[in-house]
């Protein structure tokens, strides 16, 4: 996985490495983290299997954050990020009725009530706009795209798909 993760890196241009290495951190951390599978809610819709940023990086030293829920195995990830450096926390989630999470951080074993609400919108060239609030991490508001979806079997399945993803998604960051 590295090995081709270093592949990309050297024929990417800057602000296509960040989004492509943010999605898989994101993921790759949730998927081999904690495996189990959870079904989808109705009310989560756009919320989960999407990569979600607060803005598109400007600069090499820019930084941003992403957002990603998974669904399956009931795990996310805030991450803040530059081309130079970064960090990131893994969250367990479950429902708790209509537009709200409880979110439970492993590392400090803080849980968190988050209210969220993911919608369709036409925001500078994004097609879904998503609002947190009281999540402890990353920012209050998250753009997204359509084909920025995250839908994997595997690793290997997600290796492959974020490969496909960074290059059909590459004149997006340009």
């Amino acid at each position: 996985m590295l090995k081709n993760v270093r592949k990309l890196l050297v024929a990417a241009s800057p602000k296509t490495i960040w989004l492509g290495f943010a999605a898989l951190l994101a993921v790759a951390i949730g998927f081999s983290a904690f495996r189990g599978h959870t079904e989808r809610s109705p009310a989560s819709g756009l919320l989960h299997g999407r990569i979600w940023l607060d803005h598109l990086p400007k600069s090499d030293t820019d930084h941003f954050e992403v957002f990603a829920a998974m669904s399956e195995g009931s795990v996310g990830v805030f991450q803040r990020s530059s081309a130079y450096e970064g960090s990131f926390e893994i969250f367990k989630h479950e429902p708790r009725g209509d537009g709200k999470l409880q979110m439970l951080f492993p590392q400090s074993r803080k849980k968190y009530d988050v209210k969220y609400e993911a919608k369709a919108c036409d925001t500078d060239g994004f097609d879904y706009c998503l609002t947190l609030s009281g999540a402890p991490r990353g920012a209050p508001k998250y753009v997204s795209k359509k084909g920025w979806e995250i839908e994997a079997e595997s690793v290997d399945d997600l290796e492959k798909k974020l490969v496909l993803w960074e290059k059909e998604h590459a004149a997006d960051t340009e």
